[in-house]
């Protein structure tokens, strides 16, 4: 065989293998109208990727999400997923890179063997929740858990009515998670920080008004508490237990709190910034 056909051969033998190699599918957008199990059936079909629009309508289901998907309200007028009191999770997160966007969650409840919760974000490498809005309207716990998980982050969404908190963050090993720009109000707690390790969580710019506490932070160590407007809680506006130490609480503004706008029980917490009206030890520390 002469040097040129060899070569010929070869390259052919190399395209055949290359075209054999299936290219990858383009990430698909699905449409998704109200009906009976209509955003359930929408999960099924899709492919990691792919995008969910999700149009107006009350989709009367709890789903369960298993892979790499954004689900987003499109169009005009409100998108709201509903379990009916029938469920504990209504949405339950159990793929790492999936985002929610724009839509309203509502309708878990005692009695279903789990914590009711409206959105699980449990033991995820990722995700983000944008512009979404948290309701109790059974007897729900947390409005988001984001528990034991990578990098989340939870903006610009609305927590209103849990027994617990309207936003949970909790066993976070890694993270980063950062909460940015919510508005929780009218729960037994605003936002709960806790179990978390040193550096993981940042609390940025966010409205916490109306709750019985507004900030609890509970074993977590070198949180990032920044810009917030912590207003008219019942009990404290941010309370910082005996278990949470060096915490940066940078340029909050505090008031109207029932008992003290500022509780730090911890050691080595930075109070910088901070305007309050009443606070235990008066004034808290600063750095």
């Amino acid at each position: 065989m002469t040097r040129r056909l060899a070569a010929t051969v070869a390259l052919a033998a190399g395209l055949v293998v290359t075209a054999a190699i299936p290219a990858a599918a383009a990430p698909r957008r699905i449409d998704v109208h109200e009906g009976p199990g209509a955003l359930s059936d929408a999960l099924g079909r899709a492919r990691a990727g792919d995008v969910i629009r999700v149009h107006r309508g009350r989709y009367r289901e709890a789903v369960t999400i298993t892979k790499r998907v954004t689900v987003k309200a499109v169009g005009p007028g409100r998108v709201v997923v509903d379990g009916r009191c029938r469920t504990g999770i209504v949405v339950d997160v159990e793929a790492d890179g999936v985002t929610l966007r724009g839509f309203t969650v509502r309708g878990a409840d005692e009695g279903f063997g789990t914590v009711p919760i409206e959105v699980d974000l449990s033991s995820v490498s990722g995700a983000v929740a944008r512009r979404m809005v948290f309701r109790d309207t059974c007897e729900a716990e947390y409005g988001i858990n984001v528990f034991g998980t990578g990098s989340v982050v939870v903006g610009r969404s609305v927590a209103h009515g849990f027994s617990d908190a309207g936003i949970y963050i909790g066993g976070i090993a890694t993270g980063p998670v950062t909460v940015v720009r919510n508005h929780a109000y009218g729960s037994v707690r605003g936002i709960i920080v806790e179990d978390s390790a040193p550096g993981t969580v940042t609390v940025l710019d966010n409205r916490v008004d109306g709750n019985g506490t507004g900030f609890f932070l509970h074993g977590s160590d070198s949180v990032l508490l920044q810009g917030n407007i912590v207003a008219g809680n019942q009990e404290y506006g941010i309370h910082v237990d005996a278990t949470s130490d060096a915490n940066s609480l940078f340029e909050n503004l505090v008031s109207g709190s029932g008992v003290f706008d500022v509780l730090d029980e911890g050691a080595g917490n930075c109070w910088n910034g901070t305007t309050y009206g009443t606070a235990s030890p008066d004034p808290p520390p600063t750095c």
